[in-house]
């Protein structure tokens, strides 16, 4: 038995295949093995795994194999069980000596051969069709039962006389007999009729000693073919239980070998067997070059979205992995002719000239696709063959159809789907995973997917693939797609401040008209309240997404009207600050040109979810308590530090930041207390210049870090607004640090684009480094105060006595 072992091929199989390789075949070659079964989808690799245990037990002269035989190809008239008769008579050829021995086996192969048809039902319909007699139907009939029951004596008269022959004429002096093995692969697809009744002989009649059977078969079809249909069913299904009761009456469990689908790393890193063998090349000085592996024949052709929806078997993997290296072969070789140098008159150009006809010129629009040759492959033609070889029929379908970058347009998500806690925290953890081959778990599914798609593949990486498509070739915007998405949608909605102001406070608030004051307006939306003199002030994420992406005008002119309507030219003023930083916006990050920072949020599923998450994170409700202690301008930097924050949480840990924002202040308050001669002094040479006082060796009290969510609320909400302003100052300079110096680092990263937690992390550093130069939340601070109260006051007095001269001699009024 450890010869056997020994002897397996196990090249090109992973450690789990190697082990369940191994148990089948120590099954398959145990003395009381009867019935043994392969079972597995179509294309896990049942036939190969049997053609190796038939490699190494045929090799061993204890055991008497046949040869592997295709159930698929079984003759209805012959039958299953005929079939196998014959290939295990097939093991004694050549039957070279004509001797008593011979004719006596020859006899008992032929009589067991005979009564073995009579398993089928082919013989009545054959006395059917003939219009034989009742009397002599009935006789035929009655022949054909008496044969069939002197079936198994005598299929064991033949198998003792097949072992007995295979003794003498491998070794005379061998005392044992060799053990006979039938390998009859992918049952499932013999004939269906064919199937039930040799189950049921084999069960009663033909699982006995000196023989083993070694089958495989797909596990649903095989008990759909044993079941027997529901006698009162109009539509006559099939009663599953029945098939599987026999099923499991025919191989016992522990006899059942399952071969599962591959792990998603065990898909990106295929290889087909024949790209792994060893000798590879004559040349034993050099080793052969490695090739590559399905993920890299992906990342080459720039698809490596697909890595989430690799076939399961190895059949699939392989056509996958053929068709995508024939398609680099032939994609190079067109790179390679388009930018190779053709000489003047070459033999091609002569021939091309003599089949041309007069007077017609060679296609410019082929010659215009070479010359645009690029290296990615399509991939909607890599998305359509993906479906072709996981056999998704309705999918493919719909791709001849519709192009796949532009199936996401069509999602929508029912308006009551929400997501529980612990979803969503799994669907974090599953977003936050490094290996690129892990979906999207607990991801509520579009209802697209959910009526069509969901049994073909896994929903949530079809989901999350088809959405990648969309955002790359920018069919759909990121914010488009946050607004479909309902468990997104209502957690934005969260993440808002809603106050109210009177017209005396927002005056202060816009009496210093300059650049800060249209940036600070940038932020949010007015509206006018019910109330007299009051405005309604809200300040979201959502507002000012819309105002860099055009979706809302965002110009308060309701407001400044009913503050400076008696000065237009303030207004006129502030309204050109206004545009100005609009058309700013536009010009540096180019949303609505064709350079490479369109777009403003990531063009990633998953960064938006964890943008979202680190968003609803931040203490709004508690800044939202502010708003009659501070004026809208703190409240303003407050929002613009809560989205810097929540990037920022998602690119390092807390304390990393922590920790550069407190040194950041620290060297700040350093700074500021020291003259102009002590900066220009080394830090050496100022020590020894200025021994320490008594006041600087008293502990001072932790700068002011305006950071969240790690940060506490209820400390930063005791400062005043020019602490806030400092510290957001102080923020806004670390974070533009940080971020420097690990665009550095990911410049010097080779990892290639796609579905990745890696690729989350980028969209989203780009994305803090785009705010991080927006004027609008680097320029955000407090203006200098140049108007008196008194001027203020006078301001209103006279915008009063102007609207309502006569309401305000009266007292009453």
């Amino acid at each position: 038995m450890s010869d056997i072992l020994e002897k397996l091929d196990k090249a090109g199989l992973s450690p789990k295949q190697q082990s369940a390789l191994t148990s089948l075949c120590r099954a398959v070659i145990h003395p009381e093995a009867r019935v043994i079964a392969i079972v597995g989808s179509r294309g896990s690799g049942k036939t190969t795994m049997m053609q190796r245990v038939h490699e190494a037990v045929d090799a061993d002269p204890c055991f008497a194999v046949t040869e592997i035989i295709d159930a698929a190809l079984i003759d209805r008239e012959a039958g299953i069980l005929s079939t196998c008769i014959q290939a295990l008579f097939d093991t004694g050829k050549p039957y070279s000596k004509f001797s008593e021995t011979e004719r006596d086996l020859k006899n008992a192969y032929e009589e067991t051969f005979r009564q073995s048809l009579s398993l089928g039902d082919s013989f009545r319909q054959i006395a059917r069709e003939m219009s034989m007699a009742p009397k002599q139907y009935l006789s035929t009939v009655e022949k054909r039962v008496l044969e069939s029951r002197k079936l198994p004596e005598q299929f064991e008269d033949f198998l003792g006389q097949l072992r007995e022959y295979r003794r003498k004429s491998s070794n005379p002096k061998n005392d044992k007999t060799p053990r006979m093995v039938v390998f009859l692969d992918d049952l499932d697809l013999a004939p269906t009729e064919l199937l039930r009744p040799w189950a049921k002989a084999m069960v009663a009649h033909f699982a006995i000693d000196g023989i083993t059977w070694v089958l495989s078969y797909n596990q649903k079809r095989m008990v759909d073919a044993l079941s027997s249909p529901r006698i009162h069913h109009k539509k006559k299904k099939p009663d599953r239980e029945t098939g599987d009761a026999l099923l499991n009456k025919l191989v016992s469990g522990n006899d059942q070998f399952v071969l599962g689908g591959w792990s998603t790393e065990d898909r990106a890193n295929f290889l087909p067997l024949h790209h792994q063998d060893p000798h590879a090349t004559n040349n034993t000085d050099e080793k052969p070059p490695t090739p590559p592996s399905l993920q890299g024949l992906l990342e080459r052709s720039g698809n490596h979205h697909l890595l989430l929806l690799l076939p399961g078997t190895p059949r699939g993997l392989e056509q996958l992995y053929e068709w995508l290296d024939r398609t680099e072969t032939e994609r190079n070789d067109q790179q390679a002719t388009a930018n190779s140098p053709a000489p003047a008159e070459s033999l091609a150009t002569t021939t091309a000239s003599k089949q041309q006809p007069e007077g017609e010129q060679p296609n410019s629009k082929e010659q215009g696709d070479t010359a645009k040759y690029s290296d990615n492959l399509d991939p909607h033609v890599a998305m359509v063959k993906l479906a072709e070889v996981n056999h998704w029929k309705s999918f493919s379908g719909y791709l001849k159809s519709v192009p796949s970058n532009r199936i996401a347009c069509k999602f929508t998500w029912s308006p009551d789907i929400s997501v529980s806690a612990g979803d969503w925290v799994e669907l974090l953890r599953s977003a936050k995973t490094i290996p690129r081959t892990t979906p999207l778990f607990e991801m509520p599914l579009p209802t697209l997917v959910r009526k069509q798609w969901t049994k073909i593949a896994q929903g949530e990486a079809l989901t999350e693939v088809l959405c990648h498509l969309a955002l790359r070739t920018e069919t759909m915007t990121p914010y488009q797609l946050l607004g479909r998405m309902p468990f997104t949608h209502s957690r934005l909605n969260l993440c808002q401040i809603k106050c109210r102001f009177h017209e005396n406070k927002l005056d202060r608030f816009l009496k210093d008209f300059g650049e800060q004051t249209g940036h600070h307006l940038f932020w949010g939306a007015w509206h006018k309240a019910d109330d007299q003199g009051m405005w309604h002030f809200t300040l979201s994420p959502q507002l000012f997404w819309e105002k860099l992406l055009n979706l809302r005008e965002g110009y308060p002119r309701d407001l400044l009207k009913a503050l400076y309507y008696h000065q237009e030219t303030l207004e006129t003023h502030l309204e050109q600050v206004f545009n100005d930083n609009d058309t700013a916006f536009k010009s540096q990050f180019d949303l609505t040109g064709e350079g490479l920072q369109r777009g403003f949020l990531p063009r990633s599923l998953r960064a938006l979810i964890l943008l979202v998450d680190a968003l609803e994170r931040a203490p709004w409700h508690e800044l939202e308590a502010r708003q009659n202690h501070w004026s809208p301008i703190t409240l303003v930097q407050c929002a613009s530090a809560f989205q810097l924050s929540a990037l920022a949480y998602r690119l390092w840990p807390d304390e990393i930041i922590f920790d550069c924002l407190s040194a950041s202040a620290k060297q700040t308050e350093e700074e500021k207390g020291k003259s102009p001669e002590q900066l220009e002094t080394g830090p050496e040479q100022a020590s020894e210049a200025s021994p320490p006082d008594e006041a600087s060796e008293q502990v001072t009290q932790p700068p002011l870090v305006l950071y969240f969510p790690s940060q506490a609320f209820s400390r930063i909400s005791q400062v005043s607004e020019q602490e806030i302003n400092k510290a957001y100052r102080n923020l806004v300079i670390t974070l533009t640090k940080l971020v420097k110096d690990e665009r550095e680092i990911i410049a010097k990263d080779t990892l290639p684009s796609g579905i990745s937690y890696e690729n989350s992390r980028r969209e989203l550093l780009s994305l803090l480094a785009k705010m991080l130069a927006l004027p609008a939340v680097k320029d955000l601070s407090l203006p200098q105060s140049t108007t008196i109260e008194k001027e203020t006051q006078s301001l209103f007095d006279a915008i009063r006595k102007r609207c309502q001269p006569a309401a305000l001699d009266d007292p009453a009024s």
